[in-house]
């Protein structure tokens, strides 16, 4: 058993989260193809929170028996091997700082379909997703602290009680989202590849050209949330003022704009043609909001407030039918296209939906790119659902977007709009 330790908890600093990108890469190239994922967990998952400045995280492995004859690789990596430690199906390893004498991380090593595995990631993504209760968290840590600052184990002890409650509810939470409850939000730092090692975005690219030079003439939004939509708007609604070619028909409104849509429900999109997902039988109430029950989708922008299902749907149905046939042309557009989606995945998870994609676009030319800004502090404070404006304003930047419509045909559009802008800023005096 490792000793205790003093508890030295600290405010938040993204470098945690990139200290796990670059650890989740190191397990990578040393354990292979027995890894499937790395989990970044624990309070240094969860912007914001005071923690210890331990990392904590789940390496996901194909089968515990073939993972036992890796101690020595993880030995020569400099973890220290500490078997089950008192919870069968978990393999736990501690990383020590060389410099310091400080423990440094913390490895849970659970095999794949573990329950602990979701019990930790819902417990992680209900914090980040209920600022309420994650200041709660930190009260209960700050409390135990106080009562225990020489000894981790007994700190720990002393809130576990909080924990077991709130890790009850954040499952009961996301038993209303079968699939989310399945993936349970970002797998980050999900074994970054090396775009993704340096910037915590990826991008996959395919087509004939390849195009060496990133230029597109379509952009798609792929969710998760309405962050991504918000991002891509503000970046290219202030290209398109400064940019001949770059206008608003690059621009694409897409279904995944309107809703919360987890990972396992953007596949069945793909899938299924964009068709059969919004059915009345499988949607429900969460929190005064609408949610399908078998897909995990929050409906938050198709809904009025504390809506009446049996008087609403059948508008919001019309409206989802028209965005998914919206989306499923952007989709299989002849056209360079730029698919982006907000947070993490698996190397795994990003080749599944990148051969998706490939399926519906048939040979024709796309990239994919994951950004995430988790562990960034939001621009905005009072709306922190943007994310960060520069994180995400430098990631786009990789990209350049090209209308493919003529010189003829442009000027004209591109005349109405500024007409448009002008106007707006005579009604509001701002110059």
């Amino acid at each position: 058993m490792p000793p205790p330790i003093p508890v030295d908890l600290q405010p938040h600093t993204p470098a945690w989260s990139d200290a796990a990108a670059r650890e989740a890469q190191r397990l990578a190239e040393a354990l292979g193809p027995q890894l499937i994922a790395v989990h970044h967990i624990g309070s240094t998952a969860i912007a914001g929170l005071l923690a210890k400045p331990i990392l904590d995280m789940i390496p996901e492995v194909r089968a515990l028996a073939a993972f036992d004859a890796c101690q020595a690789i993880l030995a020569h990596l400099g973890y220290e091997w500490w078997g089950e430690y008192g919870m069968p199906g978990r393999r736990y390893a501690t990383l020590t700082d060389g410099a310091t004498g400080q423990r440094c991380i913390q490895l849970h090593v659970f095999e794949t379909g573990s329950p602990h595995i979701v019990r930790h990631l819902a417990f992680r993504d209900y914090l980040r997703s209920h600022p309420a209760k994650a200041r709660e968290y930190e009260t209960v840590k700050l409390r135990s602290r106080e009562q225990h600052p020489h000894d981790s184990h007994a700190y720990s002890e002393a809130k576990s009680d909080w924990v077991r409650l709130t890790e009850a509810e954040a499952i009961a939470f996301y038993r209303l989202l079968p699939d989310a409850l399945r993936r349970a939000g970002p797998a980050e730092p999900s074994l970054p590849n090396g775009h993704a090692a340096a910037n915590r975005s990826s991008l996959r690219r395919t087509g004939a050209s390849q195009m060496r030079q990133p230029t597109f003439h379509r952009v798609v939004g792929l969710g998760e949330n309405c962050r991504a939509k918000h991002n891509i708007e503000r970046k290219w609604t202030e290209y398109r003022r400064t940019s001949l070619r770059a206008t608003t028909d690059c621009l694409t409104r897409t279904v995944f704009d309107w809703q919360a849509t987890p990972y396992p429900a953007l596949l069945e999109y793909l899938r299924r043609d964009f068709r059969g997902m919004f059915e009345r039988e499988d949607l429900g109430m969460l929190d005064g909001r609408v949610v399908n029950k078998r897909y995990g989708t929050l409906h938050r922008h198709d809904f009025p407030d504390s809506p009446d299902l049996a008087i609403h749907y059948a508008a919001a149905r019309s409206r989802h039918d028209h965005l998914c046939n919206k989306t499923r042309s952007a989709v299989t557009d002849r056209l360079p296209t730029l698919f982006i989606r907000y947070g993490a995945l698996a190397p795994g998870e990003e080749r599944v939906l990148h051969d998706a994609i490939a399926a519906l676009r048939h040979g024709r030319p796309f990239a994919l790119a994951l950004i995430d800004d988790d562990g960034h502090p939001p621009s905005d404070p009072a709306e922190p659902w943007q994310g960060n404006h520069d994180y995400w304003h430098a990631a786009l930047s990789r990209y350049s977007m090209r209308s493919d419509a003529s010189l003829g045909t442009l000027l004209p559009k591109i005349a109405r709009e500024q007409a448009r802008r002008i106007a707006g800023h005579i009604r509001h005096l701002r110059f």
